[in-house]
């Protein structure tokens, strides 16, 4: 076993190394998804708040960031209700 590995000389080494390296770059980039197709939020959650002393009502949401975004972004959302509030 040790005559075996006095062999081993640093060139083989080194394009043993070589060759896995670039085996990994090819798995990596043949896994990679396109960060181009994806939205920028999906939503996981969502709900009203209610304060019932104050008579305040506010509709939240969690959102998970899909999509790199610049620091400080800011994110405007809008509320459309599912029916029509004239009606009531």
């Amino acid at each position: 076993m040790l005559n075996r590995l006095d062999k081993i000389s640093v060139r083989q080494v080194l394009l043993a190394c070589i060759g896995l390296v670039v085996i990994l770059l090819a798995i990596g980039l043949a896994t990679r998804e396109n960060v181009a197709d994806k939205p920028y939020l999906t939503i996981a959650g969502s709900g009203f708040i209610f304060n019932y002393r104050v008579a305040d009502a506010y509709y939240g949401f969690t959102a998970i960031v899909e999509k790199p975004v610049r620091n400080y972004s800011r994110i405007d959302a809008s509320y459309r209700p599912a029916f029509d509030l004239t009606r009531l």
